[in-house]
């Protein structure tokens, strides 16, 4: 508890803590045993009340997967329950199978994308992942459309310059007005982090200009000396095919 309000002290808008999962963090504590569940939903009200930030449990199903493990007090004394789910077509949901004094059942869509957040010292690319809205249940849908490996490859590391480095292309680069794009300089650095480990300096611009051109004459992106940016088409395309 101490520590939680250390926390909240160095961080006053920390909201949300989330314990990952359940069982790693109570070794010894029998999940099926109302008594050991009951300790741990009473130091998520403790944390809610003295604290004033909300605890999120994560916790896996049972073998059947159609519920959490565990006694039923789990659900029975939370607030709310979220239930994430990938089926054999790779569609990513979460369903929210409980809510207190609201209604339960609405399901939303999503997916997970790579970025790059920067170079370990060995010089190999450091990447995370972020959550992106998707329609529920259109994965198969998607993928008759996928790009080619490195086509693929250019529009994520674009993406991925964009958000570090990216600004509002200027109006004399042809490009329509609001569009955010950004260097070249910048995302052919992110690039070469990326694809180019232990590639020439040579295969690596023969690689881009080879993808380059190809996405740029299938309108995915658009260039203009030292802008790049992406097109309405290649921001639809990742957000159904990046992972």
């Amino acid at each position: 508890m101490e520590e939680c309000k250390a926390w909240k002290a160095a961080m006053p808008d920390l909201s949300v803590l989330f314990i990952d999962t359940l069982s790693t963090a109570s070794p010894g504590a029998n999940e099926n045993a109302s008594e050991d569940m009951s300790r741990l939903l009473a130091f998520s009200d403790a944390v809610q009340k003295q604290v004033g930030i909300a605890v999120i449990w994560v916790h896996h199903k049972n073998a059947a997967g159609d519920r959490e493990r565990g006694h039923t007090s789990l659900r029975s004394n939370v607030d709310s329950a979220w239930e994430v789910n990938r089926d054999e077509e790779d569609n990513r949901s979460v369903k929210l199978v409980k809510i207190k004094d609201g209604e339960d059942g609405e399901v939303l869509g999503f997916e997970l994308q790579s970025v790059w957040i920067g170079t370990y010292d060995s010089g190999k690319p450091m990447t995370s992942c972020v959550v992106r809205p998707a329609q529920v249940g259109t994965a198969r849908t998607g993928k008759s459309d996928r790009l080619a490996n490195g086509q693929h490859l250019f529009l994520t590391c674009l993406d991925d310059a964009i958000v570090q480095y990216g600004g509002i292309v200027p109006p004399d680069a042809r490009a329509p007005s609001g569009t955010y794009g950004v260097d070249w300089s910048k995302f052919r650095d992110i690039y070469k982090a990326v694809k180019g480990t232990g590639m020439e300096d040579g295969a690596i611009r023969a690689a881009l200009k080879r993808e380059g051109e190809a996405l740029i004459s299938k309108g995915y992106a658009g260039r203009s000396t030292p802008w790049i940016w992406l097109t309405p088409a290649g921001s639809d395309y990742l957000t159904r095919h990046r992972r």
